[in-house]
C-alpha cells in the first residue's frame, strides 16, 4: 500500500508539532511544506528532510499531494483554503479556528 502524499502550509512554530504528528500516522508521509517566509519553510524543510517552497499554489501543483494541513495564521486561512480547493486536493486539516469572521464564512460556502 503506498503512503499518502501530505503537505504542510504554514511553517511557524505550531507547525512543527503538527508535522511530528504524521510520524504516528503509518499511512502518511509529509513531503513537502511552504511558508512566504524564505528562512521558516527552508527551516523546517532542513528539520524534517522535506521540500521546501514559498508558493502553496506551486507546491500543490508540484507535490500533487493527497492531502493539505494548514496551520497558517487564523486570518490567511479563508484564501488557503479556497486554494487547496480549487486544485482538487482530496484532503484537508486546518488547525483552529477555522474562519475568524461571518465575512470568512461566507466566503469559504461559495
Amino acid at each position: 500500500m503506498s503512503k499518502y502524499r501530505a503537505s504542510v502550509i504554514g511553517c511557524g512554530n505550531r507547525s512543527r508539532m503538527h508535522i511530528e504528528a504524521y510520524k504516528h500516522i503509518e499511512s502518511a508521509d509529509v513531503v513537502a511544506c511552504c511558508d512566504i517566509v524564505r528562512e521558516k519553510a527552508d527551516e523546517r524543510a532542513k528539520e524534517f528532510g522535506i521540500e521546501a517552497y514559498y508558493d502553496a499554489e506551486e507546491m500543490i501543483a508540484e507535490e500533487s499531494p493527497d492531502l493539505v494541513h494548514i496551520t497558517t495564521r487564523a486570518t490567511e486561512r479563508v484564501d488557503v483554503l479556497c486554494l487547496v480547493s480549487n486544485h482538487g486536493v482530496p484532503g484537508c486539516t486546518v488547525e483552529k479556528p477555522l474562519a475568524t469572521s461571518v465575512g470568512d464564512w461566507r466566503d469559504l460556502q461559495s
